[in-house]
């Protein structure tokens, strides 16, 4: 599965403090607002069973979303998504049923449902920002002109699915624009990121250029190579060695602290983003060492794989480190199954190659 353009996964280490933090607020806050304004509008309450279960479901789908935004399993996919909606219309719809015969259906869905495509505007793309906000306001409107004629008000079912309508649809839009913009503006800024490496790369380039070609000059005009130009020389080509050094894409992973049995080579034919990920989750790790080197290990046939280690570790990382390389682990490698406990880090990761 390819990265999806959402804000977290666009941005992934930016999110990690974002993600979760929102869906706690979600949670405690969706539920709050909920009561409060049901006991504000306590005269409008005519069936109290229905009301709490709306509590219940409503705080049922704040808890699915909290445990999905763990950053030991992000990023949050559509399924998530889906029943977090779905969930949060049921809520709607007992709110809706406990308000039969006041007259209205005015209760707290209409400050509940802004704060919630928000909050799920951090996960999700914009196109699903606007399926899912237009279902759901579809699902108030069409539940509103059904109950419509058992309020024992005087308003008509339109009426009533506009005043619905009038609060879903510009939240949203704007969720959708949200996100739209903030994905569009991460990616702006990884151009301008990559643009000046690559300008710093060829300045080092040419330095160094510049540095052969002077010292080569230097040993034609004095037609001999003193020890002053011998170190020269020497420091050249150790910069130049490390820096091949590091550029070099053979054994790469071995480099990260461990070694892998792959007899095929799979791990050589691995894409740019996927070496990345493993660097990130490798290093995210405080591996113990050559005193227990665990095993990794490469299994496939033709173009797929699957790459499996369980190596010791000194201690569990603190998750603001570990968080950014795990979302990205599932983002690279979708259905990868990574546990950390009792000092061993385990992984079990799909992938293709070409």
């Amino acid at each position: 599965m390819d990265r999806e353009a959402t804000l977290q996964q666009e941005g992934p280490v930016d999110s990690i403090g974002l993600t979760r933090p929102f869906a706690i607020a979600n949670l405690i806050g969706t539920v709050l607002i909920a009561i409060l304004i049901t006991v504000a509008q306590m005269s409008q309450i005519h069936q109290w069973g229905a009301a709490v279960a709306g509590f219940a479901v409503l705080a049922v789908a704040g808890a699915i979303y909290l445990r999905a935004a763990s950053p030991f399993r992000a990023p949050v996919r559509r399924p998530t998504f889906v029943v977090v909606l779905a969930l949060l219309l049921v809520a709607i719809v007992l709110d809706d049923l406990a308000r039969l015969g006041s007259g209205s259906l005015g209760g707290w869905a209409l400050a509940v449902v802004p704060l919630t495509l928000f909050v799920l505007a951090q996960v999700r793309p914009a196109a699903e920002m606007l399926i899912g906000g237009a279902a759901l306001s579809a699902g108030m409107a069409t539940a509103a002109i059904l109950l419509a004629p058992l309020l024992g008000g005087r308003h008509s079912p339109l009426s009533i699915a506009l005043d619905v309508l009038i609060t879903a649809v510009p939240a949203t839009l704007a969720t959708a624009a949200f996100v739209r913009i903030g994905v569009r503006s991460i990616r702006e800024a990884r151009v301008v990121d990559r643009e000046a490496w690559e300008r710093s790369t060829e300045q080092h380039a040419t330095q160094w250029e510049r540095d052969v070609v002077k010292l080569l000059r230097d040993v034609t005009d004095s037609g001999k190579v003193t020890a002053a130009t011998g170190s020269r020389a020497q420091v050249i080509a150790t910069t130049l060695r490390s820096r091949l050094a590091v550029d070099q894409e053979r054994d790469w992973i071995s480099e990260l602290g461990i070694t892998v049995e792959d007899d095929e080579g799979y791990v050589e034919r691995m894409s740019l983003p996927q070496r990345i990920t493993m660097r990130g989750l490798l290093a995210a790790l405080p591996i113990t060492g050559a005193s227990d080197p665990g095993w990794a290990r490469v299994t496939g046939q033709d173009l797929e794989a699957v790459l499996e280690f369980d190596i010791p570790i000194a201690r569990r990382p603190d998750s603001s480190h570990l968080g950014p390389a795990v979302l990205m682990l599932r983002t690279a490698f979708p259905g990868a199954r990574f546990r950390v406990d009792d000092g061993r880090a385990r992984l079990a990761a799909e992938f293709s190659v070409s």
